[in-house]
C-alpha cells in the first residue's frame, strides 16, 4: 500500500483585532467560518487579481470557501503569507501481491503560489514503496520524493495494513502566497509604484522561503492589514502594560511610545533602561519635611497642653461668684489674722496636765459640789473659765 500525504508541521492563525478592517470597503470579509482578508476576496473588485479569488459556495451549511474556481477547500488565510487548504492523499494499495486500489496522482493548480517547504511533511507509508512530488515554477521542473523499504513483508502485521487503509482521504496542507508579477521588493517599488501592494505605515519584505514575489507587513507600532489603504493603524501600547516597559508614565506616540518619570525623579523611565531615580533634592526635602513635621507636632502638643491647663484654671475660678468670691485684701487679712491669733489655753503644759487629771476623774473633788456634798451628777472641768462644772441627769444619769 502506498499513501503520500501532505501534513502541516504547524498551523498558525492570525488573530486580527476586530477594530482593524480585513476586506476592502463594501466587500465580504468572511465565508462561513473563514475570514477572507484582502488581497483575497470573493467578488469582482474585492481581490487583488485572479490568483486571490476565493469562491464562496453557499450550497454548504455553513458556506464553504474554495481556492479560485477549484475544488480545493480553504480552511484559513493569514496576512503573513499562509493559505491553509485540504489536499487528498494518493494511494496505490496491494494485498496478496494483487493491486486492490489505485489513486496515485493528485494535482494542485497554484499559479504563482507554492507548497510550503517549511510547514509540511511529505510521507510515504508501506513496504517497497516510493512517492515523489513534481512541480513547475516558470519554465523549471522540480522533483523530490521518499521511499519506504521492508526486508520482510511479514514484519508488517496485517492489522497495521488494515489501519493504513482507514487513513483519511484529506489532509491539511499549507501553501505560501506572495504578491508576484514584479519580483522582489526593490523591483516592485521601483518599476511598478502604482501597483505596489504595500500601503501606508507598512513595509515590504522578501520571503525567507525563496519564493518569487514579495509580502507586506505593518511597521513596528502598527497593526492591521498592510494591503489596505490605512489598514495599518497605530497600537496604543500605553493601554496594555504588557506592550510597554515604562516604570511610571507611558505616553503613546504615533507608531511608538515614550516613557516619563513622575515629578521628583529623573531617568529614561524604562524598565529595561535607567528607570526612574529619585532626585537628591527630593530626598533632602523629604527628610527636612519629616523633621519640621516632628517639631511642629511637639510645639502643637505643648501649646495644646497650656491651653487646656489655662481653661481648667479659668473654670475653677468661675466656680466662686459674687459675694462668695473673696478679694485679695480679704485673703491677706485672713492670713495675717492666723499669724497673730493667741494661743489656746491648751497650749499651757501645766493646765493640760491638770485638765487631764480631771478628765480621768483622778481628783477627790470630781464628785462634789462646792459645799462638799456628793451627787450622781456628772462633773467636768471648764478649761476656759478655770472652774469645775457639774450637770445633773434624770434617772441617775
Amino acid at each position: 500500500m502506498l499513501s503520500a500525504i501532505f501534513k502541516p508541521l504547524k498551523v498558525q492563525f492570525d488573530k486580527l483585532l476586530l477594530q482593524f478592517p480585513l476586506a476592502k470597503p463594501g466587500c465580504e470579509d468572511r465565508c462561513g467560518g473563514v475570514e477572507i482578508p484582502y488581497p483575497f476576496g470573493t467578488t469582482t473588485g474585492c481581490f487583488l487579481n485572479d490568483d486571490f479569488l476565493i469562491t464562496c459556495n453557499n450550497s454548504f451549511n455553513p458556506p464553504q470557501p474554495f481556492l479560485r474556481k477549484s475544488k480545493i477547500p480553504v480552511t484559513n488565510i493569514t496576512i503573513d503569507g499562509r493559505l491553509h487548504v485540504m489536499s487528498t492523499a494518493g494511494r496505490d494499495c496491494y494485498e496478496g501481491g494483487k493491486r486492490v486500489s489505485v489513486n496515485r496522482t493528485r494535482q494542485f493548480s497554484l499559479s504563482d503560489f507554492s507548497i510550503s517547504n517549511t510547514e509540511n511533511k511529505f510521507t510515504v507509508i508501506g513496504c517497497d514503496s516510493y512517492a515523489y512530488i513534481r512541480g513547475y515554477l516558470g519554465n523549471q521542473t522540480y522533483r523530490t520524493g521518499c521511499m519506504s523499504l521492508c526486508e520482510n513483508i511479514d514484519l508488517c502485521p496485517k492489522r497495521n495494513l488494515r489501519r493504513y487503509r482507514m487513513l483519511p482521504e484529506k489532509f491539511p496542507t499549507v501553501i505560501d502566497w506572495t504578491i508576484s508579477g514584479n519580483g522582489s521588493c526593490e523591483n516592485a517599488s521601483r518599476t511598478a509604484p502604482l501597483s505596489y501592494a504595500c500601503k501606508e505605515n507598512s513595509e515590504c519584505y522578501d520571503p525567507d522561503e525563496g519564493d518569487s514575489g514579495y509580502r507586506c507587513r505593518c511597521k513596528t507600532g502598527y497593526e492591521g492589514n498592510p494591503y489596505l489603504s490605512n489598514g495599518c493603524q497605530d497600537i496604543d501600547e500605553c493601554n496594555d502594560s504588557s506592550l510597554h516597559n515604562c516604570e511610571h508614565i507611558c505616553d503613546n506616540q504615533e507608531g511608538s511610545y515614550t516613557c516619563q518619570c513622575r515629578k521628583g525623579y529623573h531617568g529614561d523611565g524604562r524598565k529595561d533602561g535607567d528607570g526612574c531615580i529619585p532626585n537628591q533634592f527630593s530626598v533632602v526635602k523629604v527628610t527636612l519635611g519629616v523633621g519640621i513635621s516632628i517639631v511642629v507636632l511637639l510645639l502643637s502638643s505643648s501649646w495644646l497642653y497650656l491651653v487646656l491647663k489655662k481653661r481648667k484654671l479659668i473654670k475653677l475660678k468661675e466656680k466662686v461668684r459674687g459675694e462668695e468670691r473673696p478679694t485679695m485684701r480679704e485673703v491677706a487679712m485672713a492670713l495675717d489674722g492666723l499669724k497673730v491669733m493667741p494661743k489656746h489655753a491648751w497650749d499651757n503644759a501645766e493646765l493640760i496636765s491638770e485638765e487631764t487629771k480631771y478628765l480621768l476623774c483622778d481628783t477627790p473633788d470630781v464628785n462634789k459640789y462646792g459645799d462638799g456634798s456628793t451627787s450622781t451628777a456628772t462633773a467636768g472641768y471648764d478649761s476656759i473659765r478655770d472652774q469645775i462644772v457639774a450637770a445633773a441627769f434624770d434617772n441617775g444619769r
